[in-house]
């Protein structure tokens, strides 16, 4: 099989799979509208679903006689399960749960885009960074011949699969915490992100101790070859140790986003892929000889590097601070749509974020707001009844 012919697949691949690509930005977009209302359950029902129909369409279009559609049924059956995704979790918002926040279409929904996308741009960024320097270092390993790709396909197929659990961590800890500091619920916030990085202590830990001890076993399930076996069994001892610092990554860089901060994880995953991984990654590969593995040695400084440094940033976040943001942002929010408004009383309480705040913390170290003026966009937390109007007309954190 010729160089040619491989790109010709590879293509024909990827034309057919771009055609489920809005279905899975849709079943995304669907997935964070539920998760924003606490119903994380839905899409784990939809994938429930979908895992073994993707498996029962794959069979079908690539290797049925009749239907089959050989090499190009696979990317066939992913847009397809992508689209039935999407479908499915639109279903249950409308039928089951979820439609409840959803206020229709208006006008409003091109204002005020300014911090949307504040917080949208660092977010990506923190993102694709990543992902786009791993796809760089593959590039690069094509450079050592066919072996080193095959080798390095297998290594990041592995960790890209137990990162799914580092990932689902994080998802949950942005989510909880962002609730939390909306809900100027200071305690509960931070004890949420102590929960998330001992969790994710704990789940690097266990993928890393899994992929060293069954590293023969996790490559022999990808090639026959000695040849790429050997190297691949090289390359993920490296991988086992990314896993620790790879989960660390991923879950503060969701506390950090769900403390509306993703501009420092976006910042500093520049810094540490750019400007120290890929550099040190292509010295020790390249000028030092040490090929794939040495790529993977700069992958993994700049990789802890970054942990390190979301690390200092989480355990060292002034929460005051960041519920302080979270409720000006609230109250320049609600002060725009009166005054849009006419109708509502023009002396709205909702003109500063100094006129909420009684003052930082009280004696038992919980952030303490004047009802006038945030108890209409806070009023309760279900996820925090801690979260109530006292007799003095205050609102107060009691969470512990």
């Amino acid at each position: 099989m010729d160089d040619l012919y491989l790109c010709q697949l590879a293509t024909n691949y990827l034309r057919r799979i771009l055609l489920g690509v809005p279905g899975f930005i849709l079943f995304e977009i669907f997935k964070q509208f539920l998760q924003a209302q606490g119903i994380f359950q839905a899409s784990t029902y939809v994938l429930v679903i979908c895992a073994p129909l993707n498996v029962i369409l794959n069979f079908t279009l690539v290797w049925d006689k009749k239907i089959g559609l050989g090499f190009i049924g696979a990317p066939t059956a992913v847009a397809i399960t992508n689209w039935v995704m999407a479908t499915l979790l639109l279903l249950y918002i409308i039928f089951i749960k979820g439609k409840e926040c959803w206020c229709g279409f208006t006008p409003k929904v091109f204002t005020n885009w300014g911090r949307t996308l504040s917080l949208a741009g660092p977010g990506v960024l923190m993102i694709e960074a990543e992902w786009l320097a791993f796809e760089i270092i593959t590039f690069a390993a094509s450079r050592f011949g066919t072996d080193s790709l095959a080798a390095q396909s297998i290594v990041s197929t592995a960790c890209v699969t137990t990162y799914q659990f580092s990932f689902a961590i994080a998802v949950a800890a942005s989510t909880r915490i962002a609730w939390f500091v909306g809900s100027a619920s200071k305690q509960a916030a931070w004890k949420s992100a102590q929960a998330a990085l001992l969790m994710s202590l704990c789940s690097g830990s266990l993928m890393g101790s899994l992929l060293y001890i069954f590293r023969d076993t996790v490559t022999s399930w990808f090639s026959t070859d000695p040849e790429v076996i050997s190297l691949s069994i090289k390359v993920l001892t490296i991988g086992a140790f990314y896993q620790i610092g790879d989960s660390v990554s991923c879950v503060t860089g969701g506390v950090l986003r769900g403390q509306g901060r993703q501009y420092i994880g976006g910042w500093l995953n520049l810094f540490c892929y750019y400007v120290l991984s890929l550099p040190i990654a292509f010295l020790c590969g390249f000028n030092l000889k040490l090929e794939l593995f040495g790529l993977w040695i700069g992958v993994l400084i700049g990789l802890y590097c970054l942990s390190f440094s979301e690390l200092w940033f989480v355990l060292t976040s002034d929460w005051d601070a960041i519920i302080r943001q979270s409720i000006e942002d609230g109250l320049n929010d609600k002060h725009a749509h009166e005054s849009h408004h006419p109708q509502h009383d023009e002396r709205s309480p909702f003109l500063d974020v100094e006129s909420a705040i009684e003052g930082d913390d009280d004696d038992e170290g919980h952030l303490r707001l004047r009802a006038k003026s945030v108890s209409s966009f806070v009023d309760y937390n279900m996820l925090n009844p801690g979260i109530s109007t006292n007799g003095e007309g205050m609102v107060t954190d009691t969470s512990r």
